[in-house]
């Protein structure tokens, strides 16, 4: 990100996500972060190990829910079965090590179920409708 009379543009090493959008537009403004968000800003550090969390939505609601932490993705994809990647070495994702590794790929999966359960008490995580067109 760059800005008008701050730092210089840098790229950030570290995993991001739109969640990070937020509290970084607001450091930028000079205000406090806000509360109960997940993000950190970019113009900080930024922790190389957090969990990023993901979610993909399609007519129907939720297709798939997605858990990085490090080099590892854990994907929950409606109708399929828990795939893992290690997306350092396999960025397109085509080597799912799953099979290879069921307890990391449990506790994954207990780990993003708990995000899943979070943000539903938090309000969030609501099924969308596609806006229908009146008339």
């Amino acid at each position: 990100m760059k800005l008008p009379g701050a730092q210089p543009a840098r790229r950030v090493a570290a995993p991001v996500s739109l969640v990070d959008v937020l509290p970084t537009v607001l450091a930028a403004a000079g205000l406090p972060p806000a509360p109960d968000v997940d993000g950190v800003s970019l113009f900080g550090e930024i922790p190389a190990q957090r969990p990023l969390f993901a979610e993909s939505f399609d007519g129907k609601g939720v297709i798939a829910r997605a858990l990085r932490s490090g080099s590892r993705k854990l994907v929950r994809h409606r109708g399929r079965p828990l795939a893992l990647f290690d997306v350092a070495s396999d960025p397109n994702e085509a080597e799912d090590l799953a099979s290879a590794a069921s307890e990391e790929v449990a506790a994954r999966s207990a780990e993003l179920s708990g995000w899943v359960q979070a943000q539903e008490g938090r309000g969030a995580g609501v099924e969308i409708s596609p806006r229908r067109p009146s008339g």
